[in-house]
C-alpha cells in the first residue's frame, strides 16, 4: 500500500501550486493544478537557472489548443507568452 504524504480536494475553480518536487532526474520541478468549470489541468514546470534551456520536444499545435481551451483567460495561461509570439 502506497502511503499518501499529501493530498488536497478541489471542490470549485481554483489554481494550487506544489513545490519542493523534483523529477526522475532530480531536477526540481513545480506543479500547478488548476481547476475550471469541472476540467482539471495539471503542468509540471521545470525550474532551471537558465530558462532559455530547451527540455522536451515541442508541443504539437493539437497540444497547444487542447491547453489553451483550459484557460477563460489568456493571462492565466501558462502558454501565454508563447502565444502573443507567435501572433506576431
Amino acid at each position: 500500500m502506497k502511503r499518501v504524504i499529501s493530498s488536497q480536494a478541489v471542490m470549485d475553480n481554483g489554481k494550487s501550486t506544489f513545490s519542493g518536487l523534483f523529477n526522475s532526474d532530480g531536477t526540481p520541478v513545480e506543479v500547478e493544478l488548476i481547476v475550471e468549470d469541472g476540467c482539471a489541468l495539471v503542468s509540471i514546470y521545470s525550474i532551471e537557472k537558465d530558462d532559455e534551456e530547451y527540455i522536451g520536444r515541442p508541443l504539437t499545435e493539437d497540444e497547444i489548443e487542447a491547453i489553451c481551451r483550459n484557460y477563460k483567460n489568456c493571462d492565466d495561461c501558462p502558454l501565454f507568452n508563447y502565444c502573443d509570439e507567435e501572433m506576431m
